[in-house]
Protein backbone atom coordinates (compact mmCIF):
# COMPACT_ATOMS: atom_id res chain seq x y z
CA UNK A 1 0.00 0.00 0.00
CA UNK A 2 1.85 2.84 -1.35
CA UNK A 3 2.72 5.41 1.62
CA UNK A 4 -0.85 4.25 3.17
CA UNK A 5 -0.16 5.93 6.54
CA UNK A 6 0.87 8.72 9.06
CA UNK A 7 2.54 6.82 11.33
CA UNK A 8 6.40 7.69 11.98
CA UNK A 9 7.29 4.20 12.58
CA UNK A 10 6.31 2.48 9.13
CA UNK A 11 5.48 4.59 6.45
CA UNK A 12 6.29 2.85 3.11
CA UNK A 13 8.49 5.40 1.70
CA UNK A 14 12.05 4.56 1.09
CA UNK A 15 14.45 6.37 3.91
CA UNK A 16 16.08 9.81 3.43
CA UNK A 17 19.37 10.37 5.61
CA UNK A 18 20.10 13.96 6.08
CA UNK A 19 22.75 15.54 7.38
CA UNK A 20 23.24 18.48 9.78
CA UNK A 21 26.36 20.98 10.91
CA UNK A 22 26.53 24.29 12.71
CA UNK A 23 29.81 26.01 13.73
CA UNK A 24 29.43 26.63 17.83
CA UNK A 25 31.69 28.08 20.46
CA UNK A 26 32.58 26.37 23.33
CA UNK A 27 33.08 27.88 26.96
CA UNK A 28 36.90 28.67 26.35
CA UNK A 29 35.47 30.40 22.49
CA UNK A 30 36.96 28.15 20.71
CA UNK A 31 35.13 27.15 17.42
CA UNK A 32 34.13 23.50 16.71
CA UNK A 33 31.59 21.74 14.33
CA UNK A 34 29.14 19.57 15.07
CA UNK A 35 28.07 17.18 12.74
CA UNK A 36 24.71 14.74 12.87
CA UNK A 37 23.03 12.02 10.72
CA UNK A 38 20.31 9.76 11.60
CA UNK A 39 17.93 7.50 9.90
CA UNK A 40 14.36 6.64 11.32
CA UNK A 41 13.52 3.20 10.40
CA UNK A 42 11.54 2.56 7.35
CA UNK A 43 10.46 6.44 7.81
CA UNK A 44 12.54 9.50 5.93
CA UNK A 45 14.03 11.62 8.25
CA UNK A 46 14.58 13.05 12.16
CA UNK A 47 16.76 15.04 13.87
CA UNK A 48 17.42 16.23 17.65
CA UNK A 49 20.08 18.30 16.54
CA UNK A 50 19.03 21.40 19.16
CA UNK A 51 21.19 24.16 18.65
CA UNK A 52 20.23 26.68 16.34
CA UNK A 53 21.74 27.80 13.43
CA UNK A 54 21.59 24.35 11.85
CA UNK A 55 21.94 23.26 8.43
CA UNK A 56 19.84 19.70 7.40
CA UNK A 57 20.90 18.72 3.93
CA UNK A 58 18.71 16.20 2.75
CA UNK A 59 21.48 13.64 1.27
CA UNK A 60 18.66 11.83 -1.31
CA UNK A 61 17.39 15.85 -2.02
CA UNK A 62 14.17 17.32 -2.91
CA UNK A 63 11.22 17.49 -0.26
CA UNK A 64 8.24 15.50 -1.87
CA UNK A 65 4.19 16.13 -2.38
CA UNK A 66 2.25 16.01 0.30
CA UNK A 67 5.12 15.10 3.05
CA UNK A 68 4.94 17.58 5.91
CA UNK A 69 8.23 19.18 8.16
CA UNK A 70 7.26 19.25 11.40
CA UNK A 71 9.40 21.39 14.00
CA UNK A 72 9.65 20.89 17.38
CA UNK A 73 11.00 23.29 20.19
CA UNK A 74 10.87 26.11 22.43
CA UNK A 75 11.32 30.01 22.18
CA UNK A 76 14.08 31.23 24.31
CA UNK A 77 13.40 33.94 27.30
CA UNK A 78 14.94 36.62 24.95
CA UNK A 79 13.19 35.36 21.90
CA UNK A 80 13.23 37.59 18.87
CA UNK A 81 13.33 35.76 15.74
CA UNK A 82 13.02 32.25 14.28
CA UNK A 83 13.84 31.75 10.55
CA UNK A 84 12.56 28.51 8.58
CA UNK A 85 14.58 28.19 5.19
CA UNK A 86 13.38 25.67 2.63
CA UNK A 87 15.72 26.24 -0.02
CA UNK A 88 18.38 24.99 -2.54
CA UNK A 89 21.67 26.55 -1.26
CA UNK A 90 20.90 28.65 1.77
CA UNK A 91 23.62 31.81 1.39
CA UNK A 92 24.38 31.64 -2.25
CA UNK A 93 23.97 34.66 -4.24
CA UNK A 94 21.32 32.94 -6.54
CA UNK A 95 19.46 31.08 -3.81
CA UNK A 96 16.14 29.80 -4.31
CA UNK A 97 14.11 28.80 -1.63
CA UNK A 98 10.22 27.93 -2.52
CA UNK A 99 9.51 28.92 1.37
CA UNK A 100 10.97 31.13 4.20
CA UNK A 101 9.12 31.15 7.13
CA UNK A 102 9.76 33.76 10.00
CA UNK A 103 8.17 34.06 13.35
CA UNK A 104 8.80 37.77 14.80
CA UNK A 105 8.69 38.52 18.59
CA UNK A 106 6.23 41.38 18.27
CA UNK A 107 3.16 38.60 17.44
CA UNK A 108 3.87 38.49 13.34
CA UNK A 109 5.74 36.30 11.59
CA UNK A 110 5.95 36.51 7.57
CA UNK A 111 5.93 33.99 4.43
CA UNK A 112 7.80 34.58 1.49
CA UNK A 113 9.14 32.63 -1.50
CA UNK A 114 13.28 33.91 -2.72
CA UNK A 115 14.11 33.27 -6.57
CA UNK A 116 17.86 33.59 -7.84
CA UNK A 117 18.76 35.84 -4.90
CA UNK A 118 15.72 37.60 -5.13
CA UNK A 119 12.61 38.35 -2.23
CA UNK A 120 9.18 37.63 -4.09
CA UNK A 121 5.71 37.00 -2.98
CA UNK A 122 5.69 38.01 0.79
CA UNK A 123 2.19 37.61 2.57
CA UNK A 124 2.24 38.28 6.93
CA UNK A 125 0.60 35.99 9.45
CA UNK A 126 -0.44 36.96 13.10
CA UNK A 127 1.28 34.19 16.07
CA UNK A 128 0.21 33.66 19.39
CA UNK A 129 3.78 32.72 20.37
CA UNK A 130 5.42 34.50 23.23
CA UNK A 131 9.36 33.95 25.25
CA UNK A 132 9.66 30.90 26.52
CA UNK A 133 6.79 29.22 24.73
CA UNK A 134 6.98 25.77 23.38
CA UNK A 135 5.96 25.32 20.00
CA UNK A 136 5.44 22.74 17.01
CA UNK A 137 5.00 23.73 13.63
CA UNK A 138 3.72 21.37 10.90
CA UNK A 139 4.47 22.75 7.11
CA UNK A 140 2.58 20.45 4.62
CA UNK A 141 3.49 20.45 1.04
CA UNK A 142 0.87 20.02 -1.80
CA UNK A 143 2.45 19.99 -5.31
CA UNK A 144 0.11 20.82 -7.92
CA UNK A 145 -0.50 22.45 -11.17
CA UNK A 146 3.34 23.84 -11.40
CA UNK A 147 3.06 25.19 -8.18
CA UNK A 148 2.88 24.07 -4.41
CA UNK A 149 0.79 24.95 -1.83
CA UNK A 150 2.39 25.17 1.81
CA UNK A 151 -0.25 24.64 4.68
CA UNK A 152 1.00 25.86 7.74
CA UNK A 153 -0.33 25.08 11.44
CA UNK A 154 1.40 26.46 14.83
CA UNK A 155 0.28 24.27 17.90
CA UNK A 156 -1.82 22.24 15.81
CA UNK A 157 -3.93 25.38 14.82
CA UNK A 158 -4.63 26.55 10.98
CA UNK A 159 -2.37 29.86 10.36
CA UNK A 160 -2.64 29.93 6.53
CA UNK A 161 -1.97 28.35 3.03
CA UNK A 162 1.22 30.38 1.19
CA UNK A 163 1.09 29.35 -2.60
CA UNK A 164 4.55 29.41 -4.19
CA UNK A 165 5.85 29.38 -7.98
CA UNK A 166 8.80 27.52 -7.07
CA UNK A 167 8.49 23.86 -7.06
CA UNK A 168 9.92 21.05 -4.37
CA UNK A 169 12.24 20.01 -6.60
CA UNK A 170 14.18 23.07 -5.30
CA UNK A 171 14.39 22.21 -1.50
CA UNK A 172 17.68 20.46 -0.80
CA UNK A 173 18.52 22.11 2.13
CA UNK A 174 16.35 23.01 5.11
CA UNK A 175 17.97 25.88 7.45
CA UNK A 176 16.67 26.80 11.06
CA UNK A 177 18.03 29.66 12.96
CA UNK A 178 17.11 32.51 15.56
CA UNK A 179 16.28 32.36 19.32
CA UNK A 180 14.90 28.61 19.94
CA UNK A 181 15.80 25.36 21.31
CA UNK A 182 14.80 22.67 19.03
CA UNK A 183 13.60 19.37 20.56
CA UNK A 184 12.88 17.50 17.12
CA UNK A 185 13.12 18.04 13.37
CA UNK A 186 10.78 15.31 11.41
CA UNK A 187 10.33 15.42 7.63
CA UNK A 188 8.59 12.55 5.68
CA UNK A 189 5.23 10.78 5.44
CA UNK A 190 2.65 11.00 2.79
CA UNK A 191 -1.18 11.79 2.62
CA UNK A 192 -4.14 9.91 1.39
CA UNK A 193 -7.90 10.56 1.89
CA UNK A 194 -9.29 7.54 3.69
CA UNK A 195 -13.20 6.42 3.15
CA UNK A 196 -11.99 2.79 4.60
CA UNK A 197 -10.14 0.69 6.86
CA UNK A 198 -6.96 -1.03 6.04
CA UNK A 199 -4.28 -2.65 8.34
CA UNK A 200 -0.51 -2.86 7.56
CA UNK A 201 2.64 -4.41 10.02
CA UNK A 202 5.10 -2.87 12.01
CA UNK A 203 8.26 -3.24 9.55
CA UNK A 204 11.84 -4.48 10.19
CA UNK A 205 13.58 -7.05 12.04
CA UNK A 206 12.06 -8.15 15.52
CA UNK A 207 13.66 -6.31 18.75
CA UNK A 208 13.27 -6.56 22.55
CA UNK A 209 9.48 -5.27 21.96
CA UNK A 210 7.91 -5.92 18.49
CA UNK A 211 7.13 -1.99 18.19
CA UNK A 212 9.69 0.18 16.82
CA UNK A 213 12.83 0.64 18.91
CA UNK A 214 11.97 4.11 19.45
CA UNK A 215 8.82 3.03 21.07
CA UNK A 216 6.03 5.50 19.58
CA UNK A 217 3.66 5.85 17.57
CA UNK A 218 2.65 8.70 15.92
CA UNK A 219 -0.77 9.39 14.27
CA UNK A 220 -1.60 12.95 12.59
CA UNK A 221 -4.44 13.94 10.39
CA UNK A 222 -8.20 15.07 10.94
CA UNK A 223 -11.45 13.95 11.73
CA UNK A 224 -15.22 15.51 10.94
CA UNK A 225 -16.56 12.48 13.33
CA UNK A 226 -15.95 9.79 15.29
CA UNK A 227 -12.91 7.69 14.12
CA UNK A 228 -11.40 4.59 15.39
CA UNK A 229 -8.05 2.43 15.16
CA UNK A 230 -6.41 -0.40 16.71
CA UNK A 231 -2.91 -2.33 17.54
CA UNK A 232 -3.42 -5.62 15.87
CA UNK A 233 -1.75 -9.25 16.62
CA UNK A 234 -0.94 -11.84 14.50
CA UNK A 235 -3.99 -13.12 14.77
CA UNK A 236 -5.53 -9.62 13.23
CA UNK A 237 -6.89 -9.35 17.09
CA UNK A 238 -7.57 -5.72 17.90
CA UNK A 239 -5.25 -6.05 21.19
CA UNK A 240 -5.70 -2.09 21.76
CA UNK A 241 -8.68 -0.80 20.75
CA UNK A 242 -8.52 3.24 20.34
CA UNK A 243 -12.21 5.06 19.31
CA UNK A 244 -13.48 8.46 19.83
CA UNK A 245 -17.08 8.95 20.12
CA UNK A 246 -18.36 12.94 20.18
CA UNK A 247 -21.37 11.73 20.75
CA UNK A 248 -20.99 10.20 24.13
CA UNK A 249 -18.23 12.48 24.43
CA UNK A 250 -15.82 9.79 25.57
CA UNK A 251 -12.28 8.16 24.35
CA UNK A 252 -12.98 4.73 24.83
CA UNK A 253 -10.49 1.59 24.72
CA UNK A 254 -10.59 -1.78 25.01
CA UNK A 255 -9.36 -5.05 23.69
CA UNK A 256 -10.31 -7.95 21.64
CA UNK A 257 -9.62 -11.72 21.97
CA UNK A 258 -11.30 -13.85 18.82
CA UNK A 259 -14.64 -12.46 18.81
CA UNK A 260 -14.81 -11.67 22.88
CA UNK A 261 -14.25 -8.03 23.84
CA UNK A 262 -12.55 -7.02 27.26
CA UNK A 263 -13.98 -4.18 29.56
CA UNK A 264 -13.98 -0.77 28.18
CA UNK A 265 -12.36 1.80 29.70
CA UNK A 266 -13.39 5.57 29.32
CA UNK A 267 -11.96 9.12 29.21
CA UNK A 268 -13.17 12.75 28.49
CA UNK A 269 -12.69 13.57 24.68
CA UNK A 270 -10.25 16.07 24.25
CA UNK A 271 -10.45 15.72 20.24
CA UNK A 272 -12.51 18.58 18.13
CA UNK A 273 -14.10 17.85 15.10
CA UNK A 274 -12.10 18.61 11.72
CA UNK A 275 -9.22 20.27 13.51
CA UNK A 276 -5.72 19.10 13.33
CA UNK A 277 -4.77 16.24 15.85
CA UNK A 278 -1.55 14.38 16.36
CA UNK A 279 -1.90 11.05 18.90
CA UNK A 280 1.63 10.22 20.30
CA UNK A 281 1.37 6.39 21.72
CA UNK A 282 4.38 5.65 23.91
CA UNK A 283 4.30 2.02 24.47
CA UNK A 284 5.94 0.84 28.31
CA UNK A 285 6.81 -2.61 29.43
CA UNK A 286 3.24 -2.10 31.60
CA UNK A 287 1.33 0.43 29.76
CA UNK A 288 0.61 2.31 26.78
CA UNK A 289 0.86 6.20 27.56
CA UNK A 290 -1.33 8.04 25.27
CA UNK A 291 -1.07 11.86 24.48
CA UNK A 292 -3.44 14.18 22.37
CA UNK A 293 -1.67 17.35 20.86
CA UNK A 294 1.88 16.78 23.56
CA UNK A 295 -0.97 16.47 26.49
CA UNK A 296 -1.54 13.27 28.57
CA UNK A 297 -4.48 11.49 27.69
CA UNK A 298 -5.07 8.20 29.06
CA UNK A 299 -3.10 5.44 30.51
CA UNK A 300 -3.85 2.04 29.31
CA UNK A 301 -2.48 -1.48 30.80
CA UNK A 302 -1.48 -4.23 28.40
CA UNK A 303 -4.02 -7.10 27.94
CA UNK A 304 -1.68 -8.64 25.54
CA UNK A 305 1.87 -9.52 25.68
CA UNK A 306 4.01 -6.33 24.72
CA UNK A 307 6.68 -7.66 23.35
CA UNK A 308 4.91 -10.08 20.84
CA UNK A 309 1.60 -9.12 20.04
CA UNK A 310 2.01 -5.20 18.76
CA UNK A 311 2.16 -6.12 15.62
CA UNK A 312 0.60 -4.05 13.30
CA UNK A 313 -1.84 -0.87 13.17
CA UNK A 314 -5.42 -0.96 11.69
CA UNK A 315 -7.15 1.92 10.63
CA UNK A 316 -11.00 1.48 11.08
CA UNK A 317 -12.84 4.02 9.94
CA UNK A 318 -13.64 8.15 10.70
CA UNK A 319 -10.52 9.57 8.78
CA UNK A 320 -10.47 12.54 6.51
CA UNK A 321 -7.07 12.92 6.40
CA UNK A 322 -3.71 11.39 7.66
CA UNK A 323 -0.84 12.68 7.21
CA UNK A 324 2.77 12.93 9.69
Amino acid sequence: MKGALVFLLFSTQSCLAFSASAEVFDTLGEKSVQTQKKTLDNYNWISTYSILPVMLTLEQPNASDYQVLRLEGRLHADFQRFTVFLTDYHGASNETAPLVLTIEKNGYGMLRSKKSGEWVDGTSFYHKLYPGHNFVIHIRMVEESEKVTFQIYINFEFVMAYHSKLLLKNIKQIQLSGNAFMERTELGGEFHERDSSFMEHFPGPRRQYSVPKEGRIVITGKAEADFAFALVNSKSDNVFWFEVRHGEKKIVTNNEKGTDWGTEERVTNTFEKGKLFEISLFINENTIEAYHNGKHTLRWKHRCDVRNDYLGIKIVRGFTELWN
